[in-house]
């Protein structure tokens, strides 16, 4: 953990430095600072892969389901990756996905698999077809370092998982909740849960 509240120091005292120098600097021209722009994206982009890197190369395919679980919840905190990027900064989005599968060789997909179950699966569905509060609501997530599993698979589906669906929800007035209903058990999700003690789910069911 150490090792992670490192790397977001670094890359936050970087981009103060940054924006210091840039206040700073006399503009000669238009194009030399459109030249300088982009130039310090590409240097910050490159400060954010090495802190992202640094803060992930602790991460062990030894690690205990306990272990990674606490890790995860620290990197979501760290706010290093942000559940918007995807939408936002789809290059860093893809970048953090390719530094932890350069590991998945010697390391193992463990927590490769995690990473992509709470940031693609879970919390990206709610960027693809959430609302503004449900997506606004991310912003909690990532402060509580909340993990996110999918639930979309019914036992008796198959392949055929999304597409068809039994179990409905209905909505309940009293406590401002949807209830899940499944009618039988061939109906019943399977929860990707690879930590043992997720904090949300997404599912797809009936309305």
């Amino acid at each position: 953990m150490a090792a992670l509240a490192r790397a977001v120091r670094l890359l936050s005292n970087s981009a103060r430095l940054r924006a210091v120098t840039t206040q700073r600097a006399p503009a000669l021209s238009t194009r030399s600072h459109t030249l300088s722009t982009a130039a310090a994206a590409i240097d910050e982009e490159a400060e954010w892969s090495v802190a992202f890197k640094d803060a992930t190369d602790a991460f062990s395919g030894e690690d205990s389901h306990e272990t990674s679980a606490q890790r995860m919840r620290e990197l979501v905190k760290s706010g290093l990756l942000r559940h918007t990027d995807l939408r936002d900064r789809p290059d860093r989005f893809f970048e953090a996905h390719r530094l932890l599968a350069r590991r998945a060789v010697s390391e193992g997909p463990g927590f490769w698999i995690r990473f992509t179950v709470h940031y693609n699966l879970c919390y990206g569905t709610v960027l693809a077809v959430g609302n503004e509060d449900q997506i606004a609501a991310l912003d909690d997530v990532e402060a509580l370092g909340k993990l996110g599993c999918f639930a979309l698979t019914e036992k008796r589906a198959g392949v055929q998982s999304g597409l068809v669906v039994e179990t409905s929800a209905t909505f309940d007035a009293a406590t401002n909740e949807f209830v899940l209903n499944s009618p039988s058990q061939g109906a019943y999700l399977c929860r990707n849960q690879p930590y043992r003690r997720d904090d949300s789910a997404e599912c797809a069911v009936k309305l």
